[in-house]
């Protein structure tokens, strides 16, 4: 009995040009578990396709690629889509496979596969769509801050970043310490941020690619 879906709202973008009874076994499998499904018969048609802004994750079968994935990899990076994308693969297409993974490819499934594995590893992608989509949003958030703060605020922020002390930026911008003290204070509070090292983080965040979980944040003032 296959599991079912944990997010009914989930699609899982299969891109396999091989008409024929292993495709429609692919999607009658992902079907079975309660995912939506859009099936693409080249790379080229799905980054032309409507992918979804919700969470998802493309399946595809190596055999389909004609720019070995790293282009698609790049597109889809480009275009900020948090879709992960699994690479079905047979013994002669797993070098290409590891090869994606490495540039930026979130799983491999490879042929022949049981079923419980293949949905195993879209239930894996799922996760991790969830978690692109949460820091996409997170990172929007911070965006806006930013975009709240004076110019004085912001090159004050710059200079926290860099590590510089406010004597330091007083010194630099040619202020008094008490009023870098007062840009800092209200920068702080425009981007939500309690303390230097989550005001790290969140400056970090808007960064495209940035991960702030991977970051050495400073843990004191």
């Amino acid at each position: 009995m296959h599991r079912l879906a944990y997010d009914a709202e989930a699609t899982v973008f299969i891109v396999d040009g091989n008409d024929g009874e292993e495709r429609e076994s692919l999607v009658s499998l992902t079907l079975s578990a309660g995912y939506r499904v859009t099936v693409f018969s080249s790379e080229q048609e799905l980054m032309c396709g409507q992918l979804t802004d919700g969470p998802g994750c493309i399946l595809l079968d190596t055999r389909t690629l004609h720019s070995q994935g790293t282009h698609l990899l790049e597109q889809l990076h480009y275009t900020h889509y948090s879709l992960p994308v699994v690479f079905i693969a047979e013994a002669g297409q797993l070098a290409v496979a590891v090869r994606n993974i490495r540039e930026g490819g979130f799983g491999l499934v490879a042929k022949p596969f049981h079923e419980q594995d293949l949905l195993q590893a879209v239930k894996e992608a799922m996760d991790e769509s969830h978690r692109r989509r949460d820091r996409n949003n997170r990172s929007r958030e911070v965006v806006e801050r930013l975009s709240a703060l004076s110019l004085r605020e912001k090159a004050v922020l710059d200079l926290l970043i860099r590590g510089y002390s406010n004597k330091m930026i007083a010194d630099a911008l040619h202020l008094s310490p008490r009023t870098v003290e007062g840009h800092r204070a209200r920068l702080m509070a425009k981007m939500g941020a309690s303390s230097l090292a989550a005001l790290i983080t969140k400056y970090l965040l808007a960064r495209p690619g940035a991960d702030p979980a991977k970051l050495d944040i400073p843990r004191t003032e």
